[in-house]
């Protein structure tokens, strides 16, 4: 868990791994989107931006509880 770090360098360095998680993350979700999701059903639109692609993926983590 990123806050619970024992040390200012431990807190840098998961905060890091967390960010390039996260980045990774949103890449795979916005080529599965596009590449798969968009093309079988009707009614989604193509994400332009990873700006966008992360919105998405918070939508969906909400609606997941």
């Amino acid at each position: 868990n990123i806050l619970q770090s024992r040390s200012q360098k431990e807190f840098l360095y998961n905060l890091i791994v967390f960010a390039i998680y996260i980045i990774l993350l949103t890449i795979v979700l916005r080529f599965l989107w596009n590449q798969a999701l968009v093309k079988h059903v009707s009614i989604l639109k193509p994400v332009d931006t990873l700006w966008h692609t992360f919105l998405l993926a918070v939508a969906v983590a909400a609606f997941r509880g």
